[in-house]
């Protein structure tokens, strides 16, 4: 969370001004900043933040849906590598992977991931192999594997309390469950992790969890649990992204209108 002491800059330092305005770029996603950001860093001599700005860049290019997500991203890894340690190595890679798949190329999602997990595997912190591995189980899911990605899931929650990492596997759960005709289990671990997200306060997450529940409602003829659903996803969308998902969870209303009988409300 930003926090106005930690932006305050002290006079003179430049380096201090640079990690200040990375810090505000992180929390406000602005572009702008984020490019100003990356420019005064490798003016500065500081590549490591010059990439930690450039991952930035990647993420929101995803989360906007832009058709240069992925090359963002690939930029991202390159200057990870070269001057990042391998939490942001780790961190560019999962960018990666995530504008990949959302490009629907699930295969080459798979092959970065077995890049990152390659260098998590030889990381202490099992977080960082957490996040990677729920990240698997979601590539495993969209290729249609819903039992393995189930397994995976599971293996992965059990490594680390990481919140990404514990939100992603039940994300993909809620998602496997529901695929392989339990709609019942898919609605308690879901409800359980967009309870979790809404106490943390983490909107993107909010957003996925609360479209992913209003799937399982559809599923089941629920209209208007489905409606309060999608509302929540489309709200919170549009406050942290993806863009993409706005308009699912709109579409997601309006069915959900229709089905309730609301045909103008719907238009």
């Amino acid at each position: 969370m930003c926090s106005s002491d930690l932006l305050r800059r002290s006079g003179g330092d430049a380096l201090g001004a640079i990690r200040a305005d990375l810090l505000a770029a992180s929390c406000t996603r602005e572009v702008a900043r984020a490019q100003a950001v990356r420019v005064s860093a490798e003016r500065a001599g500081r590549p490591d933040l010059a990439a930690e700005a450039g991952l930035i860049l990647a993420r929101e290019a995803i989360a906007q849906g832009k058709p240069e997500a992925a090359r963002a991203a690939e930029i991202a890894v390159r200057a990870a590598v070269a001057h990042g340690g391998v939490p942001l190595q780790l961190a560019a890679l999962d960018a990666l992977a995530s504008a990949e798949l959302q490009a629907g190329q699930p295969a080459l999602a798979r092959h970065v991931l077995g890049q990152a997990l390659t260098l998590a595997h030889a990381h202490p912190e099992p977080r960082l192999r957490a996040r990677v591995e729920a990240r698997l189980a979601q590539v495993a899911l969209t290729e249609g594997e819903a039992r393995q990605a189930l397994g995976l899931a599971s293996d992965a929650h059990g490594l680390s309390a990481d919140p990404d990492a514990q939100l992603r596997c039940l994300a993909v759960t809620g998602r496997a469950l529901l695929a392989l005709g339990r709609p019942d289990e898919a609605r308690l671990a879901l409800a359980h992790a967009l309870g979790q997200a809404r106490a943390a306060r983490r909107v993107a997450w909010q957003a996925e969890l609360a479209y992913e529940l209003a799937n399982v409602h559809t599923h089941s003829q629920e209209p208007d649990a489905a409606l309060a659903c999608f509302d929540e996803a489309w709200s919170c969308a549009l406050a942290a992204g993806p863009a993409s998902l706005a308009v699912r969870a709109r579409r997601g209303m309006a069915w959900s209108l229709r089905q309730r009988g609301d045909v103008d409300a719907a238009a």
